[in-house]
């Protein structure tokens, strides 16, 4: 891990921290019935295990929400709880076989309410703009599915060949199912649409008016836009940054709220996860529910390394004419919170090398931003 992912944890790291949440560390090894009995969760085939000397199968952690939810099934105490970690999982890939991978997640533990999901999803977007101020956040709601899946009564082999078509875009399989079926026309209609039901949040909204809703698709649209109103508050009111994307959807079994998804300029490669998945928690033993988000590190290696980054926000170029007057500026910039370098006016050989969003020069006690090279 390069040291700017590692600036990047210790940032992130603080970031949570600002908002109440603790670090947790989870052992590396767990009894292995606890990711074979929820293999669909973890979506992986293979499980590196081991025999522990006492004779017990022991498994590497393919995944961390499981070892949460196994830590606050056994302590009944907890009412809320809000955590974060740094921890390895180890996954199996055919193209590498086992591998370790690092993420950084946050988990917050309680009784659903619109503001836990607008605090988890506002971290979520504040650890985008962390890694790039060019980013997206995709969000759905599950159930938005699970109402057309509970209206249209199909069993479990069709609704999971439905959501691999969906969440895969595939528009015309969804076609072909759907003419196979006796489903009412009007859900017909909007399954096969919800792979392109995906774009700035009004746009979609807009397009949705156009389908014969039943009264749960639409309470779950309003949610939606309830929801989206409070997200532009952590977006600086950047409407692009933000979508809705019905084509979003996770394992019903395990997943109940609000998903999403993030994505950062310059990464084909999804970085974040994340969503409400009470359903899980449920399979525990526990009845308060949770949500949480994850980002996959190692899918940063080698990124910031492609991004070319300015040296400062601004380069500062002075004369000898007012000392007292420079300090002074210098402090004014770097408390509206700009990156300064200065250097003398001269000094031609530094100053070509430097890259910088604006060029201020102060000359005979007069700070100016300047449109032109150095004179």
């Amino acid at each position: 891990m390069d040291n700017k992912n590692e600036t990047l944890i210790i940032n992130l790291r603080k970031l949570y921290e600002q908002y109440g949440y603790k670090k947790i560390s989870l052992p590396t090894f767990e009894e292995y019935d606890l990711y074979s009995e929820y293999r669909d969760f973890i979506k992986s085939e293979k499980i590196l295990t081991l025999m522990t000397p006492e004779g017990k199968l022991e498994a590497l952690r393919p995944d961390i929400t499981l070892s949460v939810a196994k830590k606050v099934a056994k302590d009944k105490n907890i009412k809320s709880e809000k955590i974060y970690y740094v921890e390895n999982i180890y996954r199996f890939s055919k193209m590498n076989g086992y591998k370790e991978k690092r993420q950084l997640g946050i988990e917050l533990i309680g009784t659903e309410t619109e503001f836990l999901n607008y605090e988890i999803t506002n971290l979520a977007l504040k650890s985008l703009q962390e890694i790039n101020q060019n980013y997206i956040l995709a969000f759905s709601h599950v159930g938005f599915i699970s109402s057309i899946f509970n209206n249209i009564q199909i069993d479990y082999d069709l609704q999971n060949e439905i959501l691999h078509n969906i969440q895969h875009k595939n528009t015309h399989d969804l076609e072909k199912l759907m003419s196979s079926t006796n489903i009412d026309p009007k859900y017909k209609a909007l399954i096969v649409a919800l792979p392109t039901l995906s774009g700035p949040f009004q746009i979609v909204y807009e397009k949705l008016q156009s389908f014969d809703l039943d009264r749960s698709l639409k309470e779950i649209l309003e949610q939606l836009h309830s929801f989206y109103k409070l997200l532009l508050l952590s977006s600086g009111n950047d409407k692009e940054r933000i979508v809705l994307d019905l084509s979003l959807a996770n394992n019903l079994e395990y997943y109940n709220g609000i998903i999403f998804q993030g994505y950062v300029e310059g990464l084909s490669k999804i970085i974040l996860t994340g969503g409400r998945y009470d359903n899980l928690f449920e399979k525990f033993g526990i009845h308060k529910g949770a949500i949480g988000f994850a980002i996959y590190l190692d899918n940063l290696k080698g990124y910031f390394k492609e991004i070319k980054k300015n040296d400062v926000d601004i380069l500062l170029l002075y004369d000898n004419s007012d000392y007292e007057l420079l300090i002074s500026a210098i402090n004014n910039l770097i408390t509206k919170g700009f990156s300064v370098r200065a250097e003398e006016i001269s000094n031609t050989t530094i100053i070509s090398n430097l890259n910088y969003n604006e060029l201020y020069t102060f000359k005979n006690s007069k700070l100016e931003l300047s449109t032109k090279g150095v004179e």
